[in-house]
């Protein structure tokens, strides 16, 4: 019996990359899943693959279902639709975000925004939303969000973007303290560089990858395998006693700027 034996799994942004790895982890240790994706019509045949993938390799019950979190009600939306198709919902992923490097000086205010917008607000909300449900249901629950090693770590052209991510942080250890009596627990995964089309869109050069892994002690960037591994540590009982913590996942990367 796997470690997320019938949980029902909300995964943010499960589509492609580190949503598509956690997906097909909590698929092989036995959970249902509910595959959200941003509602486009590539987004949506992404996530209706993927579920036909877990079908076929671990006999997955999944749903698709699409929606802009940005809009006012579509975190609400997600889990209302979660809870009426598969019943109650135990854990939730928060993945979906944006990411665009930027020198500091020429991140404008919209860069901002958007960055606060997709990996904060969207987030608190669907957060917030499934943390009612959790607790109006009274059976627990465990919620991790994918954050950043750059939350903890500095370094260069995403000052915007580590803002954005310590604020996921931030909030998962308040929650962590203001719900744990409901049995709700919140924790974070902060990978450093991913093997991710994200990634790949503003480091396509060869010598730029090798440099990416030259830089990890352990000679490689991170797979979305390597994060989702860690996802399912805080989703399962493996974890019952951990919350407002959070795992760093980047390979000894973060050691680089210390």
């Amino acid at each position: 019996m796997g470690l997320l034996h019938e949980k029902v799994v909300v995964i943010t942004g499960s589509s492609s990359g580190i949503g598509r790895g956690c997906a097909f982890e909590c698929a092989a240790q036995g959970a249902k899943i509910v595959l959200h994706h941003l509602g486009t019509s590539q987004t949506e045949q992404d996530a209706k693959a993927l579920q036909d993938e877990l079908r076929n390799q671990f006999f997955t019950t999944s749903i698709v279902y699409g929606v802009d979190l940005t809009d006012d009600e579509g975190p609400q939306k997600l889990i209302d639709a979660a809870v009426s198709r598969l019943g109650h919902i135990d854990i939730l992923v928060n993945n979906a975000a944006i990411f665009k490097p930027l020198p500091a000086d020429q991140v404008t205010k919209s860069v901002v925004a958007n960055h606060a917008n997709v990996n904060f607000v969207a987030l608190y909300l669907v957060t917030q939303a499934a943390t009612r449900h959790m607790v109006e249901r009274g059976n627990g629950g465990s919620i991790v969000t994918i954050c950043s090693n750059t939350a903890v770590v500095g370094t260069s052209n995403v000052a915007h973007y580590a803002g954005s991510k310590a604020a996921g942080l931030a909030l998962m250890q308040n929650l962590a303290v203001e719900y744990g009596s409901h049995a709700i627990r919140y924790n974070c995964v902060l990978p450093g560089p991913t093997d991710t089309q994200m990634v790949a869109e503003y480091v396509n050069d060869p010598k730029e990858r090798e440099a990416m892994n030259a830089r990890c002690p352990m000679g490689r960037i991170a797979t979305p395998t390597d994060i989702a591994r860690s996802v399912v540590f805080f989703a399962s009982d493996l974890s019952s006693f951990v919350t407002g913590q959070h795992i760093v996942v980047d390979g000894g990367s973060s050691y680089r700027f210390l």
